[in-house]
């Protein structure tokens, strides 16, 4: 009995320190993602201001315009994959 109980003891232990892990990871994953969200929020105006500015200096060619709409499409694929992976916590 006593050698069940300490095997016992000893799986609790590990289940709450694999508890406290996941716990600390998972506030490491949540601090990552709101880095991550301000950081594009400011790449995608600076991207805008920038294409605007070279607008007023006339025409901005075809390859500027195409990587700025793929930057957004990008963007808007990580906001879209950060949305989902949050509903499924």
């Amino acid at each position: 009995m006593i050698r069940l109980e300490d095997r016992v003891v000893r799986r609790n232990e590990a289940l709450k320190s694999h508890q406290i892990k996941i716990g600390n990871l998972t506030g490491r994953v949540i601090r990552l993602e709101a880095l991550l969200i301000g950081r594009a929020r400011v790449h995608g105006i600076g991207m805008t201001l920038e294409c605007r500015l070279a607008s007023l200096g006339g025409s901005p060619l075809w390859w500027k315009w195409t990587l700025f709409w793929l930057c957004w499409a990008c963007l808007a694929a990580l906001g879209l994959w950060i949305a989902a992976s949050s509903a499924t916590r």
